[in-house]
């Protein structure tokens, strides 16, 4: 990095901390937030968590259906991990296969 980038980053930096601490010392930063509000993005939170597991599990689980459809033994190996990962979130793993015609999904 030569002396005109870094100082760049620099100045980049140093508005940066002056734009988070008018931020900070605003009313809206400084107001607590109602039970309700408290509970709807604990909500969200969770949703987005919930949700993120179950697509990232059938998009898994297509990919593993279509790179290893020659090799049961190791497509099989690849849904027990999965099913590990999706029950620690409290979840029901649900098997996926891809219809290669067809590119649909069905459990």
């Amino acid at each position: 990095m030569d002396e005109k980038e870094e100082l760049q980053q620099k100045i980049e930096i140093a508005a940066l901390k002056k734009n988070l601490t008018q931020l900070e010392a605003s009313p809206e930063f400084k107001r607590e937030l109602s039970e309700y509000e408290k509970l709807e993005k604990q909500y969200s939170n969770y949703d987005a968590k919930i949700f993120g597991v179950q697509m990232l599990e059938r998009s898994k689980r297509m990919e593993y259906a279509k790179m290893f459809r020659n090799d049961p033994d190791v497509l099989e190996m690849k849904n027990l991990a999965m099913d590990a990962f999706v029950e620690e979130f409290g979840l029901t793993p649900k098997r996926y296969v891809a219809d290669q015609e067809k590119g649909t999904t069905t459990v």
